[in-house]
């Protein structure tokens, strides 16, 4: 934090504890779920948390970049076909619906 006077690295330092935080929220909240549901006995659980995953972050990824898909699979590090069979296998709708898939634009 060189550089910062000291209100700029209290919010930087808040900022950061915030951060992570989220990500300790966000696993304690998988590890939960994964916990519920193997003493439940069900099965198939890496399968259904993992489309749950990918739904979340290709949905996310789709309305940050309004919709197109290419700007949407580099954000997420897949190809374009990779991110198309996603959509198509996990049922995502897109989020402008009759639009070019790959540019976000009209037809």
């Amino acid at each position: 934090m060189r550089g910062l006077d000291a209100p700029a690295a209290r919010v930087f330092q808040r900022d950061v504890d915030q951060a992570a935080t989220a990500a300790s929220d966000w696993l304690a909240a998988l590890e939960l779920e994964a916990e519920r549901r193997l003493a439940r006995g069900d099965t198939g659980i890496l399968d259904a948390l993992g489309r749950q995953f990918e739904r979340a972050l290709i949905s996310k990824a789709l309305a940050r970049t309004g919709g197109r898909r290419i700007d949407a699979a580099n954000l997420l590090g897949m190809g374009r076909n990779t991110i198309t069979r996603k959509i198509q296998e996990l049922g995502i709708e897109d989020e402008k619906s009759g639009s070019d898939p790959d540019s976000g634009t009209e037809p």
